[in-house]
């Protein structure tokens, strides 16, 4: 037998299980909704299972709620270590939102869009960006010149686009290349 990186044998175990036994250990391990398993499972329902074992993997206790599935697939995640899970700026709750969406939308024609979120995060970090947009407005009227703020993932940078968008004299654009693309604002005299 050849050892697992130098020191642990290499083992394996194959076991059966009843579907009955699946739901009820499912249920049991903090998933809210109860799967037997099927290939018949809804994407959302494989997305919350996925995230189930992910969760396991990464030694976090979490519940994974499926909360909607019309128009796109909402997954809300209840955990006693939020800061673990939504990470520095969200970045880990993007990763696992990306994850997710990747695991819902696998064999599909058609893309849906999946959210994953803990604890409102995604809600009170829009508030957020939208009190941002309204203080970086009066900063650069007051400064009068342009304003680079912080790297931000696209959904965040739209949220700042489409608040200043309507606000006269002051214009905002991209700049940088992926993770580094940040927002610069610009406030300008329009004289006719």
């Amino acid at each position: 037998k050849k050892k697992l990186f130098g020191s642990v044998p290499a083992r394996v175990e194959i076991g059966y299980e009843e579907k009955e036994e699946t739901a009820r250990k499912t249920q049991d391990e903090g998933t809210v909704y109860a799967t037997n398993g099927n290939d018949g499972d809804s994407d959302g329902e494989r997305a919350v299972e996925f995230l189930r074992g992910l969760f396991e993997i990464m030694k976090l206790p979490a519940v994974t709620e499926l909360t909607g599935e019309n128009e796109k697939i909402v997954i809300n995640v209840t955990t006693t270590d939020s800061n673990a899970l939504i990470g520095k700026r969200g970045a880990v709750l993007d990763a696992v939102q990306t994850l997710a969406g990747a695991v819902a939308n696998t064999g599909r024609d058609d893309y849906k869009r999946v959210v994953v979120d803990c604890e409102n995060y995604r809600e009170n970090r829009e508030e957020t960006l939208k009190k941002l947009a309204g203080n970086l407005e009066k900063k650069a009227v007051r400064m009068g010149r342009k304003i680079k703020l912080e790297a931000m993932n696209p959904y965040e940078r739209r949220i700042i686009h489409s608040e200043i968008q309507s606000i006269e004299n002051i214009s905002t654009h991209s700049v940088g290349s992926d993770e580094n693309r940040k927002i610069v604002c610009t406030f300008s005299l329009n004289m006719i």
